[in-house]
């Protein structure tokens, strides 16, 4: 994949504007360069191990990543009752090493802070001309910087939260954003970060939290207005006409929930002791929305998977405002938690697909996608603005 990235700055803000040209014929003329068989027989699953030593590994942080070993170990056991498979750990200080990987195809579980280490690991698969299951490098980064996405996002003209990028508590915040406003790491997944003191009511507050992240995380803060509504999640799985929206998983918010503000923060997510974890259970499909209502959300999850260049699965997780019918874009994750008990599954099992089939049917969708004919080279060029993030 050819990417022409520039990087300017401009102002006094010292905006950096960075042009993605993004052309895809090295993909879209894979399969006229590789000889592929009619189906994989060999699936190599790729991790990466969690960096205990690093100085910059919080304790939330190191317990999501545990989670994603366990993960790769448990969808090895799952596929090798269908292809042959292999399990690779690959160093976090060498990403190109699975360009030397002997496969037919890659599951690609590999993650990292930020986008680089990811981005890397998928940019040595295409280069090496392996066909991998999973985001593309372009689409790992937008979904992985969440000040990108929300550019992203507002560029596209798709709805999502009034917000703003903070570098620190120092900065100013725009007259226009109403509290109370909820406080995001740029770079984390999985609600690491999150406690129920990431939402805040006033300047104070917010200022606080940016500390917080800063001190704890070396990274930058997305600031977004708090949306008070259902929390749902939309899997999607495939690519193009075959290309399947999943039913529509809802986290409820009951119990002892009534008192606190309903985001599912890192305690509601991993720790199960903890009262917010048992105060959000899931439901899928949601018994909470009408026909037109889901029709319009599965209208809204294809439309991001394209726009922002999704491919094989992807989850999408939305606030919708029941009252006025207006869904809310938070995350689009790439390469979202495949575990036997989480979202992906979950909403897989309410077709019908037990755990293996899924896993199957992701395997599927992405060699089809890359043994299928060329599709055509996307010309677009796609303008993204970071740093300051700003959303009118």
């Amino acid at each position: 994949m050819l990417k022409k990235l520039l990087t300017f700055y401009c102002n006094s803000f010292t905006l950096r504007v960075v042009i993605i040209f993004k052309f895809l014929l090295s993909r879209s003329k894979m399969s006229n360069r590789v000889r592929f068989k009619e189906k994989p027989q060999k699936v190599t699953i790729i991790y990466n191990s969690v960096d205990e030593s690093s100085p910059f590994s919080p304790l939330d942080r190191r317990v999501a990543d545990a989670d994603t070993i366990n993960m790769a170990i448990d969808i090895a056991g799952n596929l090798e009752k269908v292809f042959e498979t292999d399990l690779i750990d690959i160093p976090l200080d060498h990403p190109e090493s699975v360009s030397s990987i002997k496969t037919d195809i890659v599951f690609n579980l590999c993650e990292g802070v930020g986008y680089e280490f990811a981005c890397k690991v998928i940019d040595s698969l295409e280069s090496a001309h392996i066909p991998y299951i999973g985001a593309n490098s372009l689409n790992y980064h937008i979904g992985s910087d969440k000040a990108l996405l929300k550019e992203v996002l507002n560029r596209f003209g798709l709805p999502t939260p009034a917000g703003q990028y903070f570098e620190n508590p120092a900065d100013k915040v725009k007259p226009s954003l109403k509290f109370p406003l909820l406080i995001k790491p740029e770079f984390e997944h999985g609600s690491v970060g999150i406690t129920q003191e990431s939402v805040v009511k006033d300047v104070s507050q917010l200022k606080e939290q940016i500390l917080r992240i800063k001190n704890e995380y070396k990274q930058g803060v997305l600031v977004e207005e708090y949306i008070d509504g259902m929390e749902l999640q939309l899997t999607l799985v495939g690519n193009g006409e075959s290309l399947l929206v999943l039913p529509i998983k809802e986290i409820l918010f009951v119990n002892g929930m009534s008192n606190r503000w309903h985001v599912v923060t890192f305690s509601a997510k991993w720790e199960e002791d903890s009262d917010e974890y048992k105060g959000t259970p899931t439901i899928c499909p949601t018994e909470n929305l009408d026909d037109d209502e889901k029709t319009v959300l599965e209208k809204l999850g294809r439309e991001i998977f394209i726009k922002t260049d999704c491919q094989d699965y992807t989850r999408i997780d939305i606030r919708y405002d029941k009252k006025s019918k207006t869904p809310y874009i938070l995350d689009v994750n790439p390469n979202p938690d495949l575990s036997s008990d989480a979202a992906v599954a979950k909403a897989a099992q309410a077709i019908g697909w037990d755990y293996q089939t899924l896993l199957t049917q992701l395997v599927i969708a992405a060699w089809e996608r890359v043994t299928r004919a060329p599709r055509p080279v996307d010309k677009r060029e796609t303008l993204l603005c970071h740093r300051p993030y700003d959303n009118q």
